[in-house]
């Protein structure tokens, strides 16, 4: 087989398919850990108790218990929010992480074809010189 056609064919694969499919792959990482975080549900859910907790209201006109139950559940609630808040801020702080990664790898895969024969000539001549 001719070397310069293999060479073109590697060319066409990794800068056509090679290309679609690693942008895939990378959105496959950010759809998986999107969907790991249950980032949908904790926006859902940002406001309600935590693990569903709640004092309930007792009958009758009694102030004390009432406010009571009321400064109990809110306390129950921010709990909550600051669980959620958190959890979604991991989130955000890994999503981010993976974006400055799969860009710094996606630079790295498109200059190798580059790259790879320039490190062998340099590493080959350091070796030899």
């Amino acid at each position: 087989m001719n070397p310069a056609l293999v060479l073109i064919e590697y060319a066409r694969w990794h800068y056509g398919d090679g290309v679609s499919e690693y942008l895939l792959l990378w959105r496959n990482f950010h759809w998986f850990f999107y969907h790991f975080f249950s980032v949908p549900v904790l926006f859902a859910t940002l406001f309600q108790p935590f693990h569903r907790m709640r004092e309930p209201y007792k009958r009758g006109f009694d102030p004390e218990a009432f406010f009571e139950s009321a400064f109990g559940n809110f306390i129950i609630r921010i709990v909550g929010f600051v669980t959620r808040s958190s959890l979604l801020l991991i989130a955000l702080v890994f999503h981010a992480f993976l974006f400055f990664c799969g860009a710094i790898i996606f630079f790295g895969f498109l200059s190798a074809p580059i790259l790879i024969p320039f490190i062998f000539t340099v590493a080959f001549s350091l070796i030899f010189s």
